[in-house]
């Protein structure tokens, strides 16, 4: 298990999870989800050293080891993101592929929209982030039924909460999906809370706006942030720029289920489109090898085309393709796996 660290990141200090190479060429900087921390990336930073990078996946405030506070308005993206470029500043890092998963594409979108003016960011991952549209505060009446969700759930034996929560994270070492539990178990009160009454801007200005390649990932088993949601959202990116991966019967969290595959399909599209080395980036957007990126269906030995992703992608008018001789040599395949 990865060793916890910590950095002051501004006026809090977060912790970190740090793998690979010190002096690898490419550094990936991972972010959680709303309930998560850090340690739900430790199997893909594994995979992703083998690959010769670097990763830093960090916990926001309120998870794990990071500082937590008694304010609620102190746990939503525009802070999150505050957060992440006070954390990326003090760590040192010039040039970094940024990697969101859930609330945590909410928390880089908004990073890439107010913090990124020096274009430190290669690449972007989005993985299971939904369509980024506006989502107004919630009033009383929500917030009383979202209490009372939640009471609910927190009345469960803990042990039933567990084995529900631990089928989709199966992927992780038995030590480290243990400590994960631990750290969702010891999130504050005001995490949740906050994070469900902070109004969200419309980021779909600021997907259409990316200068950078970009790959959205889901699992077409999500059963928190529907598929068509996702696909939304990937249908907002630069046309030039965007990438899509679906994986299937995979659920809200691929990086804890398959890492391994996540890992992969991270290591394709960075090596595909991020420059061997820092030196080679000159602040200057990076040009989408291979163009438009077709959405392709390797279909794994199946001839349906009735599965949940391909039907939303057809009823959202998506480009679809069913042939791989029609892949671009630098183009990300949707894999239907």
């Amino acid at each position: 298990m990865l060793t916890a660290q910590r950095i002051e990141a501004g006026a809090v200090t977060l912790e970190y999870f740090e793998d690979g190479p010190a002096a690898a060429d490419r550094t990936v900087v991972l972010v959680h989800g709303a309930s998560s921390s850090a340690r739900i990336w430790e199997q893909v930073q594994h995979h992703l050293a083998d690959a010769g990078m670097r990763t830093l996946a960090i916990s926001m405030r309120g998870a794990g080891g990071s500082h937590r506070s008694d304010s609620e308005a102190d746990y939503n993206p525009t802070v999150y993101a505050a957060d992440l470029d006070a954390a990326v500043r003090a760590l040192g890092l010039d040039h970094f592929v940024l990697v969101g998963h859930s609330l945590g594409v909410s928390n880089v979108t908004m990073y890439m929209r107010d913090h990124n003016e020096d274009r430190r960011v290669t690449a972007l991952v989005l993985v299971a982030g939904g369509a980024l549209t506006a989502r107004p505060a919630p009033g009383a009446e929500d917030m009383a039924k979202f209490d009372a969700d939640r009471a609910t759930a927190l009345a469960e034996v803990a042990r039933v909460r567990h084995d529900r929560w631990q089928v989709n994270h199966l992927g992780l070492a038995e030590d480290t999906r243990r400590q994960l539990w631990r750290d969702i178990e010891a999130n504050p009160p005001q995490r949740a809370r906050g994070q469900r009454l902070a109004a969200r801007d419309d980021l779909t200005p600021a997907l259409a706006a990316l200068e950078v390649p970009t790959i959205v990932i889901a699992g077409d088993a999500d059963a928190t942030v529907p598929i068509e949601a996702t696909v939304r959202g990937f249908l907002a990116l630069p046309d030039g720029r965007r990438h899509l991966h679906v994986f299937h019967g995979v659920s809200h969290f691929p990086n804890a289920q398959a890492p391994d595959r996540v890992a992969g399909v991270f290591t394709r599209f960075i090596e595909a489109h991020v420059p061997l080395e820092a030196a080679e980036w000159d602040g200057r957007r990076i040009e989408a090898i291979g163009g438009r990126s077709p959405m392709i269906a390797e279909r794994d030995g199946s001839s349906s085309d009735e599965t949940p992703w391909s039907l939303s992608l057809a009823a959202l008018g998506a480009p679809q393709t069913r042939s791989a001789d029609h892949l671009p040599s630098a183009a990300t395949r949707v894999c239907n796996t």
